[in-house]
């Protein structure tokens, strides 16, 4: 049953309403990377990383950094569900 609080429905999901009224999805609210006091989509960030030829695949969460609140690490492989999706909660587990 979808919960609703105030008048709104509590997705989890965070998006944008254009000047026209549309609106568009941007983000899960816990995927979201806050860096010295900006959000930035983690999608946006995999989509310009994999954009580079040397890059087959990537996949964004936060790390916690003094500076920055949130910063990034490399891995060797990206881990995966049974179904071949990211695995975002195991890559949580590792920071």
């Amino acid at each position: 049953m979808p919960r609703f609080h105030d008048g709104w429905l509590r997705t989890g999901d965070i998006g944008t309403i254009s000047p026209d009224g549309f609106p568009t999805l941007v983000d899960r609210s816990k995927d979201v990377i806050k860096s010295g006091g900006e959000w930035i989509s983690s999608v946006d960030l995999e989509n310009a990383v994999m954009a580079h030829p040397a890059v087959a695949e990537a996949a964004v969460i936060g790390v916690p950094d003094a500076k920055w609140d949130e910063h990034w690490v490399f891995l060797d492989e990206v881990p995966k569900t049974a179904v071949g999706k990211v695995d975002k909660k195991r890559l949580r587990a590792l920071r």
